[in-house]
């Protein structure tokens, strides 16, 4: 799967959620499966492309972005993403 993480979910908008501490992503992301079911993408081989580009020069909230799909994908789909790819 390529993809730039960039989602247009009307009813869960990623950057108005509070993703600057573990707990609180951990929050993020038990609301996300819940509503939206887990996805079957564990083994699955992901490729970030354009990854976060909307936070510019924020790197705080790119940090935030890029630790919110970290902690989903790896930690609980336990897909593997290609961060080199991306590079």
């Amino acid at each position: 799967m390529v993809s730039d993480f960039d989602q247009g979910d009307t009813d869960f908008r990623l950057g108005r959620q509070d993703l600057s501490t573990a707990a609180s992503r951990r929050t993020v992301i038990d609301g996300f499966l819940k509503s939206h079911g887990e996805p079957e993408l564990s083994g699955a081989d992901i490729y970030p492309v354009g990854y976060g580009m909307k936070y510019g020069t924020d790197t705080s909230r790119y940090e935030q972005f890029n630790s919110f799909w970290t902690e989903l994908l790896e930690g609980r789909v336990k897909a593997h993403v290609h961060t080199t790819y991306r590079r």
